[in-house]
């Protein structure tokens, strides 16, 4: 291929920024006129018409500009968004390229694929069937000889064995002639544990109290976390970063849509037409969003300073 090939094969693909631009000069405006009609920085208008993609803050941001403008002069925006796919598109088709090499060598490895599964279902069974066994056999019973119930032996998380007598479901044998206050003495008597000592009690109480805390704990972390809410009366590009840069929202929301996002606070907020924002509240309390603006744009932390 000649140089003179490749050149017009990068002309053809590359945005075609000088139709808006004949566009709008066809309608006798300027590009202050776009700017301020579609809230955006005039560099912006002038590098959707030079086809300087790279210079906007992202191609997401680009297509919502991209389609803005087209809709403001009348023209048709698939055509232009057709050509912003076609010059970013390429990654998108090498991932498909390489998932299908990955499954080429998964074909190519088909017999260790076998084997894998199978030890798999048999370590699958194996597990099963210790569950069904644990589920269902009995405890082990210590016996005592005489007229003593049987106890029960339960060993702690600590490493220590617990003696717990075991409950009788049969009701005591009552001597019909003995009285009513001896028989009420016997019974609570025989409810009484006296095979647990004070430090086996202690012991339980404090394992109770560990479970009860742990719970306390992980409400207390859900508590925690900062919430924000922002409902949209016209087109506006939204992109919010938790306290550690992890993206919790990017993208495009437009006229009647809200977003109601938690996570972990502070929280990078950047708004592209933030006049097409209605309302914003952070953690209840609202956010005047006219005041963060500039230039059509807002980009701010909260909670603010």
């Amino acid at each position: 291929m000649t140089t003179e090939q490749t050149v017009e094969q990068a002309e053809s693909q590359r945005f075609p920024g000088e139709r808006l631009q004949t566009a709008r000069m066809a309608r006798g405006l300027t590009i202050d006129d776009i700017a301020n009609a579609l809230h955006l920085p005039a560099s912006y208008i002038e590098a959707l018409e030079n086809g300087d993609i790279d210079c906007l803050p992202s191609v997401v941001f680009a297509r919502g500009y991209i389609r803005s403008y087209a809709k403001f002069l009348d023209v048709d925006a698939d055509e232009f968004l057709g050509y912003l796919d076609e010059q970013y598109g390429m990654a998108q088709r090498s991932s498909v390229k390489s998932v299908t090499k990955v499954r080429q060598q998964m074909k190519l490895s088909h017999p260790l694929l076998r084997l894998s599964t199978w030890l798999l279902l048999i370590i699958v069974i194996g597990a099963s069937i210790w569950w069904w066994r644990t589920q269902h056999e009995l405890p082990e019973i210590s016996g005592h000889s005489g007229e003593q119930q049987n106890a029960i032996s339960v060993e702690t998380s600590s490493g220590d064995t617990l003696v717990i007598p075991a409950l009788n479901d049969a009701e005591p044998a009552v001597d019909e002639g003995a009285p009513a206050e001896a028989v009420s003495e016997a019974a609570a008597e025989e409810e009484a544990p006296s095979d647990l000592t004070e430090q086996q009690i202690a012991q339980l109480q404090a394992e109770l109290d560990a479970v009860e805390g742990t719970a306390s704990d992980e409400a207390a972390a859900a508590a925690e976390l900062s919430r924000l809410q922002i409902s949209f009366s016209g087109e506006c590009w939204v992109t919010i970063k938790d306290a550690s840069g992890k993206t919790l929202f990017n993208n495009v929301r437009n006229a009647g849509s809200k977003v109601d996002i938690s996570g972990e606070a502070p929280f990078s907020v950047l708004l592209g037409a933030s006049a097409g924002v209605s309302g914003m509240r952070f953690n209840g309390e609202a956010v005047d969003v006219v005041a963060l603006s500039r230039d059509g744009m807002a980009r701010f932390t909260l909670p603010l300073d």
